[in-house]
């Protein structure tokens, strides 16, 4: 349930978005080696975009931005599962210091994407956020 000073927006929304000046902090899951969303993100507002991965450990580039790179990800337990860390966004922001932020998170996590926004109930009562997911239609 979120707070009315809470958004769920899609790609082209943000992509263009004022409510994007708002963010204090910002981020990205699922980006597999690459993050062209949160490096757009960190040039644009500013802010640093914390990455996660815990199946492709690269660390992206971002020329002018300023990233973090965690090789986590993002579930509906802090967990290990198959050797790789989980933690819940409201979690990992908070381990981050962002917990009283204003946020902007991007989710592309192939399918797990309605797992992992539903513990996002607490951190959406607390904090401004904006977030954008993409959601995979299985047939």
């Amino acid at each position: 349930m979120a707070s009315a000073d809470s958004w769920l927006l899609t790609h082209d929304h943000v992509a263009d978005s004022r409510l994007l000046l708002t963010a204090q902090a910002a981020y990205s899951y699922g980006i597999s080696g690459y993050d062209g969303w949160g490096c757009d993100v960190s040039n644009r507002v500013h802010v640093t975009v914390h990455q996660y991965d815990c199946f492709n450990l690269n660390e992206p580039r971002c020329p002018g931005g300023s990233t973090m790179f965690h090789g986590e990800c993002i579930g509906t337990a802090k967990a290990t599962e198959d050797g790789r860390p989980f933690d819940t966004l409201a979690g990992q922001v908070a381990k981050n210091g962002d917990a009283d932020k204003h946020l902007v998170v991007k989710m592309d996590v192939e399918g797990h994407e309605i797992e992992a926004v539903q513990g996002l109930s607490g951190l959406l009562a607390k904090n401004r956020c904006i977030i954008q997911v993409e959601v995979w239609d299985d047939p």
